[in-house]
């Protein structure tokens, strides 16, 4: 049986995977961005895995960190 489950958004509220919503915008695509940062703020919130020690995409120093390479 095919299911039609989205991998992204269980990887976004596992605390697997995160979504840059600094990027373009489209309105087509807009209900999957809010369910994914949805997703993203509760994983933030339990401090599910790439989360546990707080937002990583955010610091002071640029050595630590997320940073687009």
């Amino acid at each position: 049986e095919e299911t039609k489950k989205d991998i992204v958004l269980q990887l976004v509220s596992d605390g697997l995977f995160f979504v840059d919503f600094k990027s373009r915008r489209e309105r087509r695509l807009q209900k999957a961005v809010n369910e994914y940062k949805a997703a993203q703020d509760s994983a933030k919130k339990k401090r599910l895995n790439i989360w546990q020690y707080g937002d990583i995409t955010e610091d002071d120093a640029k050595e630590f960190g997320y940073s687009k390479a």
